[in-house]
């Protein structure tokens, strides 16, 4: 492809998206989005993820959706009966496919500590007639008590801020996975899928029976300078579930799916 070709190409593609972000911004109903062949929801309009989702969730050069690679594991490890945890839930994307990847006999269990983002995400399933998911406003980390939010970036990423350094930010419940199983008589954990800027060490440490007795499938974004806010790295966060058994495969940027081996 010659240079000016290429520039034109660009140029097509730039203007396409600023025409779909102009959609998006002027459209006042919950468009039916398709995630891939097989599934399509439809979002209310919030932050960052809807905004992706609404504008840019066909990607001319490469055919694929948002996410394309997490959306296809997803669609090949949930089963159907499965109980699926989805922590940093955000506007329910993920919980939405696994909703109805488990099916009537299976349940989701979200976790969504932002209030706003919480509402976001419960019209998300409202109107998608999830009925097998079950929502929760609570961080989860390897304390009980409460802590406060940081913010990324925008308004519909958050991280619980252990340092303190977001001062006025929003203060939310925290519990641990473990004592969380418990209290409501969870029997069985199949899969989790993790998102929680930085975080995800605090919440394994606070996991660790869960990991231990049921040995979910895990599939989790874990980014080197979101964990560098809680003082380890990646590796650190691989070594310590690789005691519980995990082996990992590192199959997209900053994205890992963790099993342990039969």
């Amino acid at each position: 492809m010659s240079a000016t070709k290429y520039h034109i190409k660009l140029f097509l593609l730039n203007l396409y998206e600023d025409f779909q972000h102009l959609r998006w911004k002027m459209s006042k109903s919950n468009r039916k989005i398709k995630v891939t062949k097989n599934l399509s929801y439809s979002f209310k309009h919030f932050g960052y993820i809807t905004e992706v989702l609404f504008t840019k969730q066909h990607l001319v050069g490469k055919r694929e959706g948002f996410e394309q690679k997490t959306v296809q594991l997803f669609e090949t490890l949930i089963k159907k009966g499965d109980t699926v945890i989805d922590i940093g839930a955000n506007v329910g994307l993920y919980s939405l496919i696994s909703s109805q990847l488990v099916g009537d006999n299976g349940k989701v269990i979200a976790f969504e500590p932002s209030q706003v983002t919480f509402n976001a995400l419960n019209d998300n399933l409202k109107i998608n007639s999830c009925n097998n998911v079950l929502t929760q406003a609570i961080a989860l980390s390897n304390a009980e008590g409460t802590i406060q939010l940081g913010k990324v970036e925008n308004d519909a990423m958050n991280f619980i801020d252990v340092k303190n350094q977001n001062s006025g930010g929003e203060e939310v419940e925290m519990t641990t996975l473990d004592n969380w199983v418990v209290r409501n008589n969870i029997k069985q954990v199949d899969f989790i899928k993790i998102d929680i800027e930085g975080a995800e060490m605090l919440c394994f440490k606070g996991a660790s029976s869960v990991l231990e007795r049921f040995h979910p499938i895990i599939v989790m974004e874990c980014n080197e300078n979101w964990c560098k806010r809680f003082d380890y790295s990646v590796y650190d966060l691989l070594h310590f579930l690789s005691h519980f058994g995990y082996k990992f495969e590192n199959y997209d940027e900053n994205q890992w799916l963790c099993k342990v081996s039969n």
